[in-house]
């Protein structure tokens, strides 16, 4: 008997067979086709929506991605983006879970549909039994051929909707497959996103902790300075002081030379009335002395010559009486004198004392002048040296820089009072490309802005430090000059680390690590990025 055959068979139960599968005509078996047919529709209708729901998710995760590169964009909105980052996570997860729930629907359904395969291989069995007795009464049934040969068309009518219905089977397989791979893949992805997070998490900690080192350590040089400035402040207090202590000194010293002359006029006149007195005196001595010998004369001549007693106790002579007239004009003569100061002497040593120590307070203060003096000039003249060294540097990095950032044009600086560099006014002219030279003030605010920054860069790179700080510098410019400022950046912070403030996307994208403060319950947080590790990933 040939098996092969497509002549299609029929049993006495109403089951027709052919070499591919069965078909049931006429019993429950009918009815469990068609309702297949239908359990079918709705595996397709769940198909259909499952796929709804997985380019739900890849648009859920389509939007998580652009989420997170706005997150590698702007560091303000990281911990709001990171909450929607859970939330979605949560919502996929939850999505995850009715998509493994009818998995396991469809996972039954594909078990039935394997269950109902091997009743056809059971079923393909007994056909071939029954093609063989089949084609035994093949020939005793010539005459029925005509409805044999149709229902052989039905019966390959219906193995078509068999075939269809296997490769249904198998399209929802692979179906299955591939959403149970692109799960999985979805599910790393938001393990990554999870440990991502994470990361970024723990780097703004740490990152905190650095910027409040940081800050203290800015606190401390504030302190430090502010500390200088206070001993600067004495120091200047100090000379003030010694200065009006100079000016007081030299008003005392000329107080005590202006007392010292009148003492000494006083003194003069003490003397020499003291020896026109002493000079008196011995006149008055002398006179008394040669009025008393004459006396004693007279007196001796009358006694031995007349024998007369003396009577000078009664009768003045005239020469008392000369004398006597003559010490009362001397008595008038003291009285009318000032009266003698007997501590003036004493008073004169004092004095004479205090202004030897004030002189010598004085030759100190002049001393110390004169080296404070000394000091400051030598100072000033170091100062003048170094500012003019100084000066020339900057000035050369001035139209460098200014050249660079312009793409062309010339800069200069200049001292308006060459006699006193350090006092002068320095006066700043910029030609940019293709325009009169003209001062700050006739430029427009993106010229001043890049002007500006190649001065204070040309000042900066005399002594470049380790840090750089900048305070959105770039909000007054372009695109166009935004690049060049970049440009000129990424030149720097080959030697020095900048930080800078900025609201530029473009600019936050030649950083490597990015901070940002946000607010959540009226708390700031800082929250950081490694934007270079977080590019090389995405790389």
């Amino acid at each position: 008997i040939d098996i092969s055959s497509d002549i299609p068979q029929v049993t006495k139960n109403g089951r027709i067979f052919y070499f591919r599968g069965v078909l049931n005509v006429g019993d429950k078996r009918n009815i469990t086709l068609i309702g297949r047919k239908k359990h079918i529709e709705k595996l397709q209708n769940v198909i259909e929506n499952k796929k709804k729901s997985i380019n739900s998710i890849e648009g859920i995760i389509k939007k998580l991605i652009e989420n997170q590169d706005e997150i590698m964009r702007g560091i303000g909105g990281k911990e709001k983006r990171a909450k929607e980052y859970s939330e979605a996570i949560t919502r996929i997860e939850e999505e995850i879970r009715h998509l493994q729930n009818s998995f396991e629907a469809i996972n039954l359904i594909i078990d039935e549909i394997r269950t109902d395969k091997s009743e056809h291989k059971e079923n393909i069995v007994a056909i071939g039994e029954r093609i063989t007795m089949l084609e035994k009464t093949l020939r005793v049934e010539k005459d029925e051929l005509p409805d044999i040969q149709e229902s052989r068309d039905q019966l390959r009518l219906e193995r078509g909707k068999f075939d269809k219905l296997n490769e249904n089977r198998q399209n929802l397989l692979i179906e299955k497959l591939k959403t149970e791979h692109s799960i999985n893949i979805k599910i790393k992805e938001l393990d990554n996103n999870k440990n991502k997070i994470q990361k970024m998490l723990n780097e703004k900690e740490e990152y905190s902790n650095q910027i409040q080192k940081l800050l203290e350590k800015i606190e401390e040089k504030k302190s430090k300075k502010e500390e200088l400035i206070i001993d600067e402040g004495k120091v200047e207090d100090e000379v003030d002081g010694l200065r009006e202590r100079d000016l007081d000194m030299r008003n005392n010293i000329e107080k005590f030379n202006i007392m010292i002359n009148d003492f000494d006029e006083k003194h003069k006149i003490l003397d020499e009335n003291r020896n026109s007195v002493k000079e008196t005196l011995n006149n008055f001595r002398i006179e008394k002395e040669t009025g008393s010998m004459k006396l004693a004369n007279t007196e001796n001549k009358l006694k031995n010559r007349y024998g007369i007693a003396p009577f000078r106790s009664d009768i003045e002579t005239e020469e008392e009486i000369w004398s006597s007239d003559k010490i009362e004009r001397m008595r008038e003569k003291l009285l009318k004198m000032e009266p003698i100061n007997l501590l003036a002497l004493k008073e004169y040593d004092e004095t004479e004392k205090r202004l030897n120590f004030l002189i010598e307070q004085k030759n100190d203060l002049l001393s110390s002048e004169e080296s404070l003096l000394k000091t400051i000039k030598l100072s000033d003249k170091k100062a003048k040296e170094d500012f003019e060294k100084t000066f020339v540097l900057i000035k050369g990095n001035f139209n460098k820089f200014f050249t660079e950032l312009f793409n062309g044009g010339k800069s200069d600086i200049i001292i308006e009072n060459a006699d006193d560099p350090v006092e002068s006014m320095i006066v700043v002219y910029a030609q940019p490309p293709k325009k009169k030279i003209y001062k700050m003030q006739m430029l427009s605010t993106g010229e001043k802005t890049l002007t500006a920054i190649a001065l204070l860069f040309a000042i900066y790179q005399t002594n470049p430090s380790p840090f750089c700080f900048m305070d959105e510098v770039d909000a007054p410019l372009d695109d166009v000059n935004i690049e060049r400022l970049i440009i000129l950046l990424s030149r720097i912070k080959e030697n020095s680390q900048i930080m800078m403030i900025t609201h530029n996307r473009r600019t936050m994208e030649i950083c490597e690590y990015m901070y940002g403060v946000t607010m959540a319950e009226g708390i700031s947080k800082i929250v950081s990025i490694n934007l270079k590790k977080e590019m090389e990933e995405w790389d």
